[in-house]
């Protein structure tokens, strides 16, 4: 059964109601998990600490109400970031891992650039590269429409 509150419409999200410090809690748990990754551009979604939705909403509240400039560019900084991570399928992952792979023996020996130009994962690479590119896309119009 399928249950919604009154404020929301068929095909709808219900609206999330946090606190400003809430906001900040989740902001910060955000930002020590992204300081701790390396490596891939794309990250699987289920790397964050809590769900991408929530995140974008503590940061876009946090942004609202903060008036230090260079704390609301770090904090857009740290919303862009969010287009890095997608929801990625067990292949998706293998394939960046194996792409990743390819890229380490490049940089200890360029000879084996020829390995990347054989490679066959990269039209799958390309792909999930469209999904991060359209990511980025969204992200970057939902930050030019905030307040700040």
């Amino acid at each position: 059964m399928f249950w919604r509150t009154k404020s929301s419409s068929p095909g709808t999200l219900p609206a999330i109601t946090i606190s400003l410090e809430h906001a900040k809690s989740i902001t910060y748990d955000y930002a020590d998990t992204i300081a701790k990754l390396e490596g891939n551009i794309c990250r699987d979604e289920i790397e964050l600490p809590h769900s991408k939705r929530l995140i974008k909403h503590a940061i876009k509240l946090w942004i609202e109400n903060e008036n230090d400039p260079s704390v609301i560019e770090l904090l857009k900084a740290n919303y862009l970031i969010l287009a890095n991570f997608l929801p990625l399928s067990d292949s998706d992952k293998y394939i960046i891992d194996r792409h990743n792979k390819l890229l380490s023996l490049i940089k200890s020996d360029s000879e084996n650039i020829d390995l990347l130009k054989e490679s066959d994962h990269i039209p799958y690479l390309a792909k999930i590269r469209e999904r991060y590119d359209a990511e980025h896309a969204t992200i970057m119009s939902e930050l030019n429409q905030l307040k700040h």
